[in-house]
């Protein structure tokens, strides 16, 4: 055995480990692992290397410099933006301070006055190069507070006469139940025909704009019981744009709509055509509201987006689109 020579490529390699969720392996304090900064790949090499780590490190501040000097730099979280006018701040004061002590010493002479004023114009040279960086960093951080002060998306009435925009929702409900429910809105002349229905003076139907002016979501609803009941119908998101809370900020506005019309409860239907939950291609006859309190989500339904804007499954229709395809009911309390 001691005579073996070792197997280089098997030192090459990284040691097998589990894959991991994505948002677990960027904890700060994880270690460093197989394809973080600074773990090294290379034939015959393994292992993490410091000096990778400070070269990617490296030009991961260079990234960061050339987004800052060409105003590139793009951030709404107020702790960011808060770290980085203190550094600003502190950059900046570098130079004023120098200012001074050089306006004092230029006018001193004495032997060393070659080296002193010498040290002292590398130290204003320095100090400027600290006060642009600063005033860069400043100039990017009053950017991107104007930019926090403006809402990404505005919520306003759909016009009947906006034909652009009617266009796009018709492009919404296509493009967005095309995946789980195509036979909902199949083709654009269906789409545009829902929309020219939601447009109608009893119901209710708000869009989600961004600061283009393109529709990136839109609500609708329809009065049933007297207006005592408000069915939420459609609600669809840009593809694109999901995850960005547009879907719970037009709830919440569809709400107070209906709450300023009178209304007590927001109802909706939400069709489970794909085999989504695991109502799907259940006997929903039998122990209906065991099943109902079990309910899993096994691709992405949006009945558990619902639930967490508030409302809650208060009833089944078994078979409603088909053998084995439910549809789910949901209602909120207004208010």
């Amino acid at each position: 055995m001691a005579g073996r020579k070792p197997n280089r490529q098997l030192l090459a390699r990284p040691p097998h480990i589990g894959r991991r969720s994505r948002r677990e392996n960027e904890l700060w304090f994880a270690p460093p692992l197989p394809g973080w900064p600074g773990w090294r790949t290379r034939l015959g090499r393994s292992g993490f290397d410091p000096i990778d780590y400070r070269l990617e490190l490296a030009h991961m501040w260079g990234v960061l410099l050339r987004e800052f000097f060409t105003f590139r730099f793009r951030s709404r979280n107020p702790i960011v933006l808060i770290v980085l006018l203190w550094i600003g701040l502190g950059l900046s004061s570098h130079l004023l301070t120098l200012l001074p002590v050089l306006t004092t010493r230029s006018n001193v002479i004495f032997d060393r006055r070659v080296v002193i004023d010498g040290w002292l114009l590398f130290s204003f040279l320095l100090d400027g190069l600290y006060f642009v960086i600063g005033a860069v960093i400043l100039a990017n951080v009053a950017k991107n507070m104007n930019n926090l002060m403006e809402p990404l998306f505005k919520l306003l009435e759909l016009d009947v006469n906006d034909s652009p925009a009617i266009e796009q929702c018709a492009t919404l409900l296509v493009e967005g139940f095309k995946e789980h429910w195509p036979d909902s809105w199949p083709d654009m002349e269906s789409a545009r025909r829902e929309v020219r229905e939601m447009l109608a003076g009893d119901r209710i139907c708000r869009i989600a704009i961004d600061r283009a002016g393109n529709v990136v979501g839109w609500i609708g609803g329809i009065p049933e019981y007297d207006g005592h009941v408000w069915e939420l119908h459609p609600l669809v998101v840009k593809p694109d744009q999901q995850m960005q809370g547009i879907g719970r900020m037009l709830v919440r506005d569809f709400e107070q709509e209906v709450k300023r019309r009178g209304g007590f409860t927001l109802m909706l239907g939400t069709d489970d055509e794909d085999s989504m939950t695991s109502l799907a291609n259940a006997d929903l006859y039998r122990d209906t509201w065991d099943q109902i309190a079990e309910i899993e989500n096994l691709k992405g339904h949006p009945y558990e987006f619902y639930r967490k804007v508030g409302f809650t499954i208060v009833g089944v229709v078994p078979n409603a689109n088909g053998r084995g395809k439910p549809d789910i009911l949901m209602a909120k309390r207004v208010g």
